[in-house]
């Protein structure tokens, strides 16, 4: 279970866009999540196309836009 918490990016925010939400989940399943990300990840990366390179390791945004 997680707990979301939204954060001011400034101080005395008051429009929705000038928060972030963060996540708050114990250690067992931080854990947990890892494992079922290490097994499905190498099966996922043959399905997903080679335009996706977001929250991909080796695969940086940044390095993608200069191509």
């Amino acid at each position: 279970m997680s707990v979301f918490i939204t954060l001011p990016k400034q101080p005395r925010a008051t429009d929705c866009l000038n928060y972030r939400t963060i996540s708050l989940m114990p250690h067992t399943l931080k854990t947990f999540l890892k494992i079922i990300q290490n097994q499905i990840g190498s099966k996922i990366d043959k399905e997903v196309g080679s335009t996706q390179f977001g929250f991909r390791p080796g695969s940086e945004v940044e390095r993608q836009s200069y191509k």
